[in-house]
């Protein structure tokens, strides 16, 4: 049997895919599994990307499925191939009988590996992901140790909440004030680093074509384009003089960039849960209502304070 990542009905951001194709490898790892991902062909594109053209974005994913180590063979050949959305024991029951009852090889290809790795967020800390660690270090454009980073996931702003959530995923400026002030007066020559997909005035993004769907029932989304509201981020700005504003880039420069950070201050996103997954022992401060378990030494901070 081996085992690897299918992107499944929905194509994803960077944040949400990596973070799964992290999990599986370090399934793989603890079970002794081999791994095989499929080819990643879409990666959903948000506004403020830098990607400006076709081939940026086929280059993009090129370099996505290098650093992961996908190959375009999967599923190729006389092997069985079984999807599986949300990967359960029953599967890997399922898996075995029809192994040991066609005697055939089984790829199993898994979309969701969360029930398992949740259980024990350690497992992330795998050789594979180790080594994909070290092959983001190629893309880091700056060099951010001895900095705090918080990343501010804004969405479309105006606290918007997606469909199917309770929830908004964009947390107010001001509750992320009392853990940045603490940890500025531990570490006053420390620069604070803020990594957004906030635009400072707002814009409209128009998706493309066959990534529409992706976007379907989505905040401020009219099936053609959506709005997204301008976020100065004065609040933080004047609070932390000398603090540095990061708006968007390169998805992988800016997942590179944010991982070397020493510190790490997240907010509802996948995004930054992989920066610091693939971060070199940082010091890490999540949301407490964030909808994955913390790894061992990472701390929660209270995020539904502030207006």
């Amino acid at each position: 049997m081996v085992i690897g990542y299918s992107a499944g009905g929905k194509h994803d951001g960077l944040g949400a895919q990596f973070q799964r194709i992290l999990a599986i490898n370090a399934l793989g790892d603890f079970w002794n599994i081999p791994i095989r991902h499929s080819y990643v062909k879409q990666i959903a594109l948000h506004p403020l990307d830098g990607l400006e053209n076709y081939q940026d974005y086929e280059l993009y994913l090129q370099d996505f499925n290098r650093l992961i180590g996908s190959t375009q063979s999967f599923g190729q050949g006389n092997n069985a191939v079984m999807y599986v959305d949300n990967l359960k024991f029953r599967h890997i029951i399922e898996v075995l009988l029809k192994i040991f009852l066609s005697r055939r090889f089984i790829e199993l290809r898994i979309t969701h590996p969360y029930f398992f790795i949740d259980a024990q967020t350690s497992l992330y800390l795998c050789q594979r992901n180790y080594e994909i660690r070290e092959r983001l270090r190629s893309f880091t454009t700056e060099d951010n140790e001895h900095k705090i980073s918080l990343h501010h996931r804004h969405g479309v702003g105006n606290m918007a909440i997606q469909p199917g959530q309770v929830a908004p995923r964009e947390i107010s400026l001001s509750a992320y004030s009392v853990i940045l002030k603490s940890l500025i007066r531990r570490h006053p020559t420390m620069q604070l680093c803020i990594y957004t997909d906030a635009p400072e005035f707002d814009l409209y993004f128009r998706p493309p074509v066959e990534q529409k769907s992706s976007w379907k029932n989505l905040p401020s989304f009219d099936g053609d384009s959506m709005r997204v509201l301008g976020n100065s981020l004065k609040s933080i700005v004047e609070l932390f003089p000398g603090s540095k504003v990061i708006r968007g880039g390169h998805p992988l420069q800016t997942l590179a960039n944010m991982s070397t950070s020493s510190i790490l201050v997240l907010s509802r996103s996948s995004f930054g849960y992989v920066a610091a997954l693939l971060s070199d022992n940082a010091e890490v401060y999540v949301p407490e209502d964030f909808w994955h378990p913390l790894l061992p030494g990472w701390y929660a901070f209270t995020a539904n304070g502030g207006d």
